[in-house]
């Protein structure tokens, strides 16, 4: 039996899961549609919907795996400032 905490987490992926496929395979069929024609709509729609797998091991990672020492110490930064350095930025 699952805890209460780990059921919900496996509920909550798995419905990410489907949302994800779902648009997945949308996304690619239209836009196997617009560049292959109508024979493009499965190849498109098979393709969003491994694109939308594949990120989902991504999520999955991040839901279920333990975090890092690295993770936990990095958390709290910015992420999208550019480290400082100790030079000046403009050529003398």
């Amino acid at each position: 039996m699952m805890r209460a905490g780990t059921k919900r987490r496996v509920g909550l992926f798995l419905r990410w899961l489907i949302l994800g496929v779902v648009i997945g395979a949308a996304w690619g069929a239209v836009a196997g549609f617009a560049f292959l024609g109508v024979g493009g709509l499965l190849y498109g729609a098979l393709s969003g919907a491994i694109s939308a797998i594949l990120l989902a091991v991504i999520g999955g990672a991040e839901i279920f795996l333990p975090p890092t020492r690295l993770g936990t110490r990095s958390n709290g930064r910015r992420f999208l400032l550019p480290p400082r350095s100790s030079g000046s930025s403009t050529a003398r």
